[in-house]
């Protein structure tokens, strides 16, 4: 097998390139992969971790927000600071805006208390407050630590729920509210949220998760009795508590850990991640000795698979360029022989398919050839018997003229309108303006039989004239008024067209006082709406064929609907797209409306 043909340069390709070089990089970069391991794993918990981060220190700033928002309200100020001129009613009403602006504005998100007292006695909340909630309020260890803190905002843990709805320990922020003028102080503002929802944003981290205040006490935990738990007396905490962010692996509990936190500036307090170290790095090790023993075994399949491979491709190309140097001067129908299901003997039988499908083709072409030209030839023939007639009607239309016969010559144009628009401009879509003209036409010859037993009314405002219409949609059911519903009554016949636009929908009404449909007829009428049929087998331009037209042309939600009750007249409702044409393609005649 020399190196020269396909076979042999295939096999060397894959042993120089593909195994060698395979080797050496599993050898030699194994080590450097597991270190950028290491650091992307590292980097991914810090980048969650700051994720988290925010999460937490957006809620903090919401609460803050709240706070200020409070403090600035000056209908609040002027409570506050001088309470004994305000009713209980107009306090409620000033403390109920509030929480309902700072719900509305959403400055706040999670659950949450809202409480701000004056010092006279006054106490304001959003949850119920028993009597003499005030007084414990001021008795609490942190009720003198916000009377020192000036204008900065003091954060508070309780594990105690001071509001008693509830038992679930609280977060809270609480802020001096000083009178700008006087600088003196006037009241507390305190907002707090429930320690569920930090942890809640916690739990989105894997391993264990908790957050410390600066002094290294256990904020939040998923672990209740971790609750108010000093663990600055830990190493890895004293680490923790002197850097603002940072990750380590220390032993803990003898356990060799991970250790990923993250400072949360605007309380100083820390998030803390604990992650086994194994958990994180035993796939790799097993992962570094399972491809040790892969590696052996692929190097000796490959020099097998590479001598397999090389054979089978080489052979079918082989064939197939001896096949092709045999059909180059012969038909194309020759097909060529192979075995096999790979990619080589898919392109030859894809060859061969394609030489059957090019054959077929041009039958097809050729026969299609013929098949459009027998169609043009009997287009053109089924032509001319239309084209004759109108031709005639125009001659003896004008002949009648002449001999000054303007009845029967009104009658001729009307036909002849009607006529010309069946058979001329090969023009489906045309304006609701040309349509009434044909029924115009149509009606004035309907007119020679039912002379003024019939009579039509038009009520069409003028933008609607020039919304797009189907061809003859409105000639089939105003024939079906005058033949089932009118031609039986003794008393005048009065058919009514109306347009409105509704819903972008442009609704054409066709209403006449005629005998009406009966139930059992109306009902097969409906039927035949949602009832497939054989467009071949229709021989007729009914109703139904108008629906189907519509159904084809814009879709399943436009159409037909008929309303009818026994010698109490019909009304059909034509449903269509409210599509105004730019541009009248044809001139229509005016009516008289």
């Amino acid at each position: 097998m020399g190196f020269r043909t396909i076979q042999g340069k295939i096999f060397a390709s894959i042993f120089f390139f593909l195994i060698i070089p395979f080797c050496l990089t599993f050898f030699y970069l194994d080590k450097p992969l597991e270190k950028t391991i290491e650091s992307k794993i590292g980097t991914s918990i810090q980048d969650a971790l700051n994720l988290v981060s925010l999460n937490i220190d957006n809620t903090l700033e919401q609460m803050l927000n709240s706070i200020t928002a409070i403090s600035l309200d000056q209908n609040i100020l002027s409570m506050l600071k001088k309470p004994n001129q305000y009713t209980d009613y107009e306090k409620f009403r000033i403390s109920n805006n509030m929480m309902k602006t700072l719900h509305n504005s959403y400055l706040i998100k999670t659950e949450n208390y809202l409480t701000f007292m004056d010092f006279s006695g006054g106490l304001y909340t959003s949850w119920y407050a028993m009597p003499g909630k005030y007084e414990q309020l001021k008795s609490t260890s942190w009720y003198p630590d916000i009377l020192n803190s000036k204008d900065s905002f003091l954060w508070i843990y309780q594990p105690d729920n001071y509001t008693l709805s509830d038992t679930r320990p609280l977060i809270s922020v609480a802020k001096l509210i000083r009178d700008t003028s006087s600088n003196d102080n006037i009241g507390i503002v305190m907002i707090s949220i429930v320690e569920s929802d930090i942890r809640k944003i916690l739990a989105q981290l894997e391993g264990e998760v908790f957050l410390i205040d600066k002094n290294g006490i256990v904020l939040s935990h998923a672990e209740p009795s971790f609750y108010r738990k000093d663990l600055s007396g830990e190493p890895y905490i004293q680490k923790v508590i002197k850097t603002e962010k940072g990750q380590m692996i220390d032993e803990i509990n003898n356990k060799k850990m991970i250790v990923s936190y993250r400072t949360i500036h605007k309380t100083d307090w820390k998030i803390v991640q604990l992650i086994p170290y194994d958990t994180v790095f035993k796939e790799i090790f097993n992962i570094r000795k399972a491809n040790i023993l892969i590696v052996g075994v692929i190097f000796l399949v490959f020099l097998l698979i590479s001598i397999s491979i090389s054979f089978r491709i080489s052979k079918p190309l082989k064939l197939l360029k001896k096949k092709m140097a045999d059909i180059d001067n012969k038909d194309s129908s020759d097909m060529i022989d192979v075995k096999g299901t790979d990619e080589i003997a898919s392109l030859i039988h894809t060859y061969n398919k394609m030489i059957i499908r090019i054959k077929d083709l041009l039958d097809r072409l050729k026969m299609e050839y013929e098949q459009k030209e027998d169609m043009r030839f009997r287009a053109l023939q089924s032509q001319i018997n239309p084209h004759f007639i109108l031709n005639t009607l125009n001659n003896i239309k004008w002949m009648a003229y002449i001999r000054k016969d303007d009845e029967v010559a009104e009658m001729l144009s009307c036909m002849a309108v009607i006529l010309e628009g069946s058979i001329g401009r090969d023009e489906d879509i045309i304006t609701l303006k040309q349509e009434i003209a044909y029924i115009h036409n149509y009606v004035i010859l309907q007119k020679i039989k039912y002379n003024e037993l019939l009579s039509i009314i038009y009520d069409i405002p003028e933008d609607l004239l020039q919304c797009e219409v189907i061809k003859f949609i409105l000639q089939p059911i105003v024939e079906n008024s005058i033949y089932h519903g009118i031609d039986q009554m003794k008393s005048k016949g009065v058919i009514h067209i109306a347009a409105i636009r509704r819903n972008h929908q442009l609704v054409i009404l066709i209403k006449d006082n005629g005998l009406g449909i009966d139930p059992v007829k109306l009902e097969e009428i409906r039927d035949s709406f949602t009832t497939k049929q054989d467009v071949r087998k229709i021989n007729r331009v009914g109703i139904r064929n108008v629906h189907d037209r519509i159904q084809l042309q814009y879709g399943k939600k436009y159409g037909i609907t008929i309303h009818s009750e026994r010698f109490a007249g019909t009304i059909v409702e034509i449903v269509l797209p409210a599509d105004v044409r730019k541009e009248e393609k044809a001139y229509v005649e005016d009516i008289d409306r």
